[in-house]
């Protein structure tokens, strides 16, 4: 499925799957693969600029969905022709930051 960020031209990230590699340091965690699930927010790149999305909702065609958060560290309610609390469509491969849900 083509999706907004395919469409608009989002960068993407290189490698398997654009796994997510965390890990608490200060715990001696060792290193966990993650991949964004429902209910995490991660951080997309449009141009280089981070686009913050939050209430990632899995599909079971592949494709995500979620809704505009911020942008990056500008305090503007629009970028581009996007704006904050729009449905945004993309797929794991435009996931370039992870924050899992509780």
């Amino acid at each position: 499925m083509k999706t907004t960020a395919d469409d608009m031209g989002f960068d993407k990230t290189t490698g398997p799957a654009a796994e997510m590699y965390c890990a608490d340091v200060s715990n001696k965690e060792s290193r966990q693969t993650w991949i964004a699930k429902t209910g995490d927010e991660v951080g997309l790149k449009y141009g280089g600029k981070l686009i913050h999305v939050c209430d990632v909702l899995v599909h079971p065609e592949g494709y995500l969905t979620g809704q505009i958060r911020g942008f990056g560290n500008y305090s503007a309610s629009e970028f581009s022709g996007l704006q904050i609390g729009q449905t945004i469509s993309f797929h794991h491969v435009h996931v370039f930051s992870l924050t899992a849900a509780d």
